[in-house]
């Protein structure tokens, strides 16, 4: 054997692969993709949005007086320009801050499941009809109530991350496309919230910049995983100790008054209106949003108050079984 044959031979040796793998296992490389979030390296979040959604399931239905179902939909990283393409003037975007170091996030709110929130919340029955639509001034104060709920509840499910979250500022998908986010990667939470008893449902989604995201999950003790996947059926006790400590707004009405016009006209400081309601009659104790008990007003020390008469039905179902 020559030279040449001897080294030919040699290098085929060393240049052999140690093991073959069999054709039906090769798979094409996109390059594009190296580096990207993966499922294994998002279980930490996946696991925290599981527990977002069981969460928020719990809080939309005592709050809408709805029966509604939150489930994730999806966790993965796409370009952020395939959301915002598809964003029409119905979808709903606002900013989500995060600590000073870490970039902005986006929350986006679909017209199927905005509009029928926003009936809901001004005690309609969430039946708000087909047409996509630009909201009104009230109606955007209305949504901005419910994302900081979507907020608050979020940094209870994401406190393994340590994250401090708080709503920011209405955005739109024509401007965003003129940022660096609209090039950007993120890594997209998609939620479907089912309103049962309106018979519509929609999703939201958190639009989080890779970078983010990593930041995110660097900072996750590796038992994090697991611990949320075992607890994301639970509502955390600092959680609770929020919503015990949070402060409700009170209002004591009378909700059939009646005064004539021209008594109305007549009103000056220190004049007595007569209200067409006997004295017995008693006032609605409302509790946030809510009419909760019949009640009647009172003085307790140098207090006013309320002295509660009977309790309101707080449920449809009740409603309908008191008729």
């Amino acid at each position: 054997m020559d030279t040449s044959t001897a080294f030919t031979a040699k290098s085929r040796k060393v240049l052999s692969p140690t093991r073959e793998v069999p054709p039906e296992q090769v798979q094409p490389c996109d390059f594009r993709a190296i580096g990207a979030l993966d499922r294994e390296r998002l279980a930490p979040m996946l696991a925290a949005n599981e527990a977002f959604a069981h969460m928020l399931t719990e809080v939309l239905s005592r709050k809408l007086r709805f029966k509604c179902e939150v489930s994730l939909q999806s966790c993965d990283q796409r370009p952020s320009a395939s959301f915002l393409e598809k964003s029409g003037i119905a979808n709903y975007i606002l900013s989500v801050l995060f600590e000073a170091h870490h970039e902005p996030a986006f929350l986006q709110i679909e017209p199927q499941l905005l509009l029928p929130v926003i009936d809901l919340l001004l005690g309609g029955s969430g039946k708000a009809g087909d047409a996509e639509r630009e909201i009104t001034e009230l109606e955007d104060q209305v949504v901005r109530e419910f994302a900081r709920i979507l907020c608050q509840v979020l940094q209870s499910a994401w406190q393994g991350f340590k994250a401090q979250i708080r709503l920011g500022e209405r955005g739109f998908a024509e401007e965003l496309q003129k940022t660096s986010f609209a090039a950007a990667q993120v890594v997209a939470c998609g939620f479907n919230v089912n309103l049962l008893e309106a018979g519509t449902q929609g999703e939201c989604r958190l639009l989080m910049p890779v970078s983010t995201a990593m930041a995110f999950l660097r900072g996750t003790p590796p038992e994090q995983s697991t611990q949320a996947s075992v607890d994301h059926g639970a509502i955390s006790s600092r959680f609770a100790e929020k919503i015990l400590a949070a402060n409700f707004k009170l209002e004591l009405s009378l909700c059939e008054g009646k005064a004539q016009a021209t008594d109305l006209l007549s009103l000056d400081v220190g004049k007595i209106l007569k209200l067409d309601v006997p004295v017995r009659t008693s006032a609605v104790l409302r509790v946030g949003n809510r009419d909760t008990f019949r009640a009647t007003p009172v003085r307790s020390g140098r207090q006013k108050g309320a002295q509660l008469v009977g309790r309101l039905p707080d449920t449809l179902q009740e409603m309908r079984n008191s008729r």
